[in-house]
């Protein structure tokens, strides 16, 4: 045998036995501890760690304050006719964008059908960013101002 071979064993050996040895403290040593208990032995007689010191009638109350915090922070009953105002003069803007855009669409494709041989190709990146742009606007005042305004009238 040569010497490469004889190191590689020792190092096998001592990686087994390093292995072997790790294993059996950790389970010599294991405690099974769970969040929040202690980790006495008195397990068969409640201690004040295993009871949480949570009352339903106080998060009770702390849910609905908080819930009504959030929403006066949003002021919808206060500022509803803004809101309103707001989505309805989204919807007219929003058309306007999408008939810009679809002029500028237009006007991509005919510079990209310039020639014969790009008429063949397929679209260009900038044709395909002005589609997806026009899509997302689109669907952005069919579901999104919709969806608003009814949060908003539920409200």
């Amino acid at each position: 045998m040569d010497i490469a071979t004889i190191i590689k064993c020792v190092l096998i050996a001592a990686l087994i036995f390093a292995g072997y040895y790790v294993v059996s403290r950790t389970s010599r040593t294991a405690i099974t501890r769970r969040e929040g208990f202690t980790a006495d032995s008195s397990a068969a007689t409640p201690s004040s760690a295993d009871v949480p010191s949570v009352i339903a009638d106080k998060s009770a109350d702390l849910i609905t304050k908080n819930t009504s915090n959030m929403v006066g922070l949003l002021q919808i009953s206060n500022n509803r006719k803004s809101y309103e105002n707001l989505v309805m003069n989204m919807d007219p803007w929003t058309q306007g964008k999408v008939v810009a855009s679809l002029n500028a669409l237009a006007a991509q494709m005919v510079s990209d059908s310039s020639t014969q041989a790009s008429m063949m190709s397929p679209p260009s990146e900038k044709t395909i960013a002005l589609m997806n742009t026009i899509n997302t606007m689109t669907s952005f005042q069919t579901t999104a101002l919709p969806t608003i305004m009814k949060y908003i009238n539920n409200a």
